[in-house]
């Protein structure tokens, strides 16, 4: 699963550095933002960098994920 979401927000960061290229800043943004979401995403979820195995307790992977997905959504 980690693997196709950094592929897919691979693919959507250079949509947007395509998109500021020819001149349109709104789809530059918003493009190159989304992609960061799925990468940072992805990070999560690749086995290889640990982050979810830290949390031992579902309740604080609860939270820290609510955190998260907070943070990218007042973005």
């Amino acid at each position: 699963m980690g693997p196709a979401l950094c592929y897919g927000g691979l693919i959507q960061l250079l949509a947007g550095l395509l998109e500021f290229r020819n001149g349109n800043n709104l789809l530059a943004l918003i493009f190159s933002s989304y992609g960061g979401f799925w990468l940072s995403f992805a990070a999560l979820h690749i086995l290889a960098f640990n982050f979810l195995g830290d949390y031992h307790d579902a309740n604080a992977l609860n939270n820290a994920l609510g955190v998260f997905f907070l943070a990218w959504t007042i973005y």
